[in-house]
């Protein structure tokens, strides 16, 4: 079974470099399988079911600070409640969970440090022993080890949830695609937020959802509903 790290949430608060993973030290999807857990016989037929054995799953951003109104209008919200479904499921199962926490660098951000809005959503905080990772840019990946973190995990697949889809999320799931990782994200345990293009036209925050999703969909990962996860 798959491990996780073992480190305590908040110590790893100090981003470093790390060398690229090598994608070799994965193993590639060679057939569907569920995590283990909450499995539905009758939905067997209908659900996609992710093709990796030791799945990592890795939430991105789910702080306090999504919650502020400079975000605007946002989709999904019942994600958090499915983003602690996943949680359940993959504690059970005894498989890696990355906590991804933003610490931005800038002094208006609701996710500074020492900001209340830096602190993570109680539904989906992580429990004692589970890796919690802290970026400063859009990517997981930048000037961070979690590339490397990942590897030493032995999973062969990186299931993604977390906000915001066409930001942060996307941002690190392209990575994870081109770094060789055999990624998923979970369409209903995310979402966007509404965005205004340089014409001026609104786009809602479904729209923008679903698009960042058709984005990443068959290119950098594969995008599942939670239904297949469990």
């Amino acid at each position: 079974m798959c491990r996780a790290t073992r480190e305590a949430p908040g110590q790893r608060n100090r981003a470093t470099h790390t060398s690229q993973p090598s994608p070799s030290r994965l193993s590639a999807p060679h057939q569907n399988v569920k995590v283990s857990g909450t499995e539905n016989p009758s939905d067997e037929d209908d659900n996609v079911g992710l093709a990796s054995k030791h799945p990592a799953l890795v939430i991105i951003d789910v702080q306090q600070a999504i919650d502020d109104p400079v975000w605007g209008p946002r989709n999904n919200p019942q994600a958090e409640d499915v983003i602690a479904g996943l949680l359940s499921c993959w504690r059970k199962s005894d498989l890696p969970i990355f906590h991804v926490r933003h610490d931005s660098l800038e002094d208006d951000s609701p996710y500074r440090p020492a900001h209340p809005g830096n602190s993570f959503k109680p539904q989906t905080a992580p429990q004692s022993g589970e890796t919690v990772i802290s970026k400063r840019t859009n990517s997981a990946f930048i000037d961070t080890d979690f590339a490397q973190v990942l590897n030493d995990s032995g999973c062969d697949g990186v299931v993604y949830c977390g906000v915001l889809t066409n930001n942060s999320l996307e941002a690190t799931v392209r990575m994870s695609g081109n770094l060789g990782f055999p990624s998923y994200v979970v369409a209903d345990a995310c979402w966007s937020v509404d965005k205004v293009d340089r014409r001026g036209h609104h786009w809602s925050a479904d729209d923008v959802h679903h698009l960042a999703l058709a984005n990443m969909d068959g290119e950098y990962a594969t995008v599942v509903d939670s239904r297949d996860c469990l």
